[in-house]
């Protein structure tokens, strides 16, 4: 897990409480035992800090890649085959959602149908459009809220730039197309 220097300030003041705690508690823990308390608590507060990434495409294996793009990143990733289950993820994660890409062609309802939803929910998220002919609806996209529209299949400089600059990150590894596949 890698951590950022204004993280470390925190951690360290929260990972410090964390075992006095516990070596209160636990008078007669190891500190192997303490440590592993201490660390397993980090682990879950960053999982929830973390921002949110909604991927919706009904082909498996475009969510699968962008699954992989999106480790090299810290977010949590989730992923729906549908545009409802998109916006069910969003609806539940509120807030702490960054980023929502949507494929503009779904079974049921498109991406572009629930932009306007997506925007009431998460208002702070970029919203992504993206479709293998993505020019019938970058204007109707953009107008409804959308903040790119990006053609498939992705070029990968491209999906990783927009990443990085939605969820305000460098790239944590070396992401050349040779390396990433």
């Amino acid at each position: 897990m890698t951590y950022t220097k204004n993280d470390a300030k925190c951690l360290s003041i929260l990972g410090l409480c964390m075992v006095l705690i516990y070596t209160q508690r636990f008078r007669g823990a190891t500190d192997c035992q303490v440590f592993c308390s201490v660390q397993n608590a980090l682990v879950g507060w960053r999982m929830e800090e973390r921002k949110v990434v909604v991927v919706a495409d009904d082909e498996e294996m475009v969510r699968d890649f962008l699954r992989v793009v999106f480790s090299r990143v810290e977010c949590r990733f989730l992923e729906a085959a549908t545009a409802e289950e998109a916006l069910e993820l969003v609806k539940r994660e509120g807030p702490r959602v960054a980023l929502v890409m949507l494929d503009a062609v779904m079974p049921g309802k498109g991406g572009v149908e629930i932009i306007p939803q997506v925007r009431r929910e998460a208002p702070q998220a970029k919203v992504v459009l993206f479709s293998g002919s993505p020019g019938p609806f970058r204007k109707r996209a953009l107008a409804l809220g959308a903040h790119e529209v990006m053609g498939k299949p992705f070029r990968l400089d491209a999906l990783l730039s927009m990443a990085e600059k939605v969820l305000g990150q460098e790239r944590q590894v070396d992401m050349t197309p040779a390396k990433a596949l």
